[in-house]
């Protein structure tokens, strides 16, 4: 919950680009679809081929007109949603820099010059990443499960059936790892303001610290500063890793399930060559992209923890007002 309310406070800047993004979204379904169209494809070449029948001009000038046109749709797509992206973060970036010069006295007495400065570079730029590359990664993943499961269905429902059984536990563990990630990636944010918070007071005052001969002092007070932001930065690549290594392990599993019941029913004559080569394509079109759902995962959390610390400076009344 933490995670969509915060985040959903993004459509505001979203919305005057709301057509680019859409645009962007729509042409990676399309992207998709041509993807499957090479898979139906290549098993109408290789079912011809086993039948010999050696027709298969027009599968395979099929096969490379999808290509290109993938090509050429992929390409706009991700140029259209990474154009949001820039200028979402370039609107954040405009907002938080107007809050901050309405703010006075209190309030920078309350904030540290280094924490606002991790807030208007690291924060932003996680905004965009989630705009530029979750997006991207997100949609894919919904195409890929539409149009695959779709073919799939087509070829053999009993051997689809076969993989709905895991997508439950997928889901369990994607929802249990978000909430690890959740926590983890605020302490990350919190201990690297920390740190830029401490090189930004330190280099002020540096004329200082070598005139009392502080340095060997100061050196070993970052060093504890630093050693929290590695160790919260650990702990969020520990749920990171553990995400990355069970998901292909659940596509091996699938992977092996498909490969003993579609190969029997080849040898059983109950499924073409060429269809269970198009199934296998399928399977790996459809498993991908959860073999990144842990830095999908990382992406939504840190970005969300990201748009809730901009959000409490933009949220915050002005110190300083004109008079009417």
């Amino acid at each position: 919950l933490f995670m969509f309310a915060s985040l959903w406070r993004l459509r505001v800047f979203i919305k005057p680009y709301r057509v680019g993004w859409f645009a962007g979204i729509v042409a990676f379904g399309i992207a998709r679809f041509f993807e499957t169209a090479v898979i139906v494809l290549t098993a109408i070449a290789i079912n011809r081929i086993t039948e010999e029948n050696y027709d298969v001009l027009m599968p395979v000038l099929g096969i490379f007109g999808a290509v290109v046109a993938r090509y050429i749709v992929v390409t706009y797509a991700r140029y259209a949603v990474r154009k949001v992206g820039l200028n979402v973060a370039f609107d954040l970036r405009q907002q938080l820099y107007s809050s901050l010069q309405d703010q006075g006295a209190k309030f920078y007495a309350d904030h540290s010059i280094g924490d606002m400065m991790t807030r208007a570079v690291a924060d932003i730029s996680l905004v965009y990443r989630l705009i530029a590359m979750g997006t991207i990664l997100v949609v894919i993943l919904v195409y890929a499960t539409l149009f695959g499961y779709g073919a799939m269905l087509y070829y053999s429902p009993m051997l689809t059936l076969l993989l709905l059984p895991p997508m439950p536990v997928v889901f369990w563990y994607a929802q249990r790892s978000s909430m690890q990630m959740g926590i983890a990636s605020q302490q990350v944010q919190e201990r690297l303001s920390d740190l830029g918070t401490h090189v930004q007071e330190n280099l002020s005052g540096i004329r200082t610290i070598q005139a009392m001969v502080q340095e060997e002092n100061e050196i070993n007070r970052f060093a504890q500063t630093n050693q929290k932001y590695a160790e919260a930065f650990y702990e969020q690549g520990r749920i990171t890793s553990a995400m990355a290594a069970w998901m292909p392990t659940l596509a091996a599993v699938c992977s092996l399930t498909i490969l003993s019941f579609g190969g029997y029913l080849v040898l059983e004559g109950k499924m073409l060559v060429g269809d269970f080569v198009a199934f296998i394509s399928l399977v790996a079109m459809v498993v991908q992209p959860f073999r990144v759902a842990g830095f999908i995962v990382n992406l939504f959390q840190r970005a969300a923890v990201a748009s809730d610390r901009l959000f409490e400076v933009m949220d915050l009344a002005p110190e300083i007002t004109n008079a009417p």
